[in-house]
């Protein structure tokens, strides 16, 4: 295989990836581990993607201290005396803030310079086989890979313009706890997100846009959701 290494102008890559969040990083990571010459492109500064930013992280972060709290709630289960926590909000989104920094170092173009990995910034856009142009660059690959990710998209419902609209991307910017939140999707960062707010004190509900299989994969979260948390 090719010797892993920084890609330089008129070589061909052997592998070329379009996105710089989990599934392009362990690509990238992969690749050039195998000795294979790997370039990742990515428009925005930071690398590590929707899972680090405003998916797995955050609300896993915010699950488990919900979690806890439900758990204070309801010690007497095992014999211990039920206590009702004391909810900061904004510390509990503070703690949110530390799991992704601590995280943030193993996702981040250092790390991926440091295997061997070239990295650029910018808007990448194929131009034709074997070819990718980057800015005012254009460089030659073998193979590649768009691992690109998804967005939060604002469904067309009446009086949505008017609501205090929340994303996926901007419900990590609260500092204060919604009293009442309607969550639209049925997926995990959706369902997440409400399991994670609901035994902090918040209530809502969440309408299913999945076809009636919210949360298939994950049924202690959708038990979660379906519990009405204490008063």
């Amino acid at each position: 295989p090719a010797r892993a290494g920084r890609v330089r102008r008129g070589r061909v890559s052997d592998l070329a990836v379009l996105g710089g969040g989990t599934a392009g990083l362990v690509a990238a990571h992969g690749a050039a581990g195998l000795g294979a010459r790997t370039v990742r492109v990515e428009r925005r500064e930071q690398t590590g993607g929707d899972c680090l930013w405003t998916g797995c992280v955050p609300s896993k972060s915010l699950i488990a201290a919900a979690d806890l709290a439900q758990r204070m709630r309801t010690a007497d289960r095992v014999g211990l005396a039920p206590i009702r926590p004391d909810i900061d909000f904004a510390s509990v989104m503070d703690h949110i803030r530390r799991a992704r920094s601590a995280i943030e170092p193993y996702d981040s173009v250092d790390r991926l310079r440091a295997h061997g990995v070239e990295v650029l910034n910018g808007e990448g856009r194929l131009a034709g086989p074997g070819r990718l142009v980057v800015g005012s660059r254009t460089l030659r690959f073998r193979r590649a890979l768009i691992a690109t990710g998804s967005g939060p998209v604002i469904p067309a419902l009446p009086g949505i313009d008017e609501a205090e609209l929340l994303t996926s991307d901007t419900v990590w910017d609260l500092r204060e706890l919604p009293a009442r939140l309607a969550v639209i999707g049925g997926g995990g960062h959706r369902g997440g997100g409400r399991a994670g707010v609901a035994p902090h004190g918040s209530n809502g509900s969440t309408t299913d846009t999945t076809g009636g299989r919210p949360l298939r994969r994950e049924p202690h979260v959708r038990a979660a959701i379906a519990r009405r948390p204490p008063a």
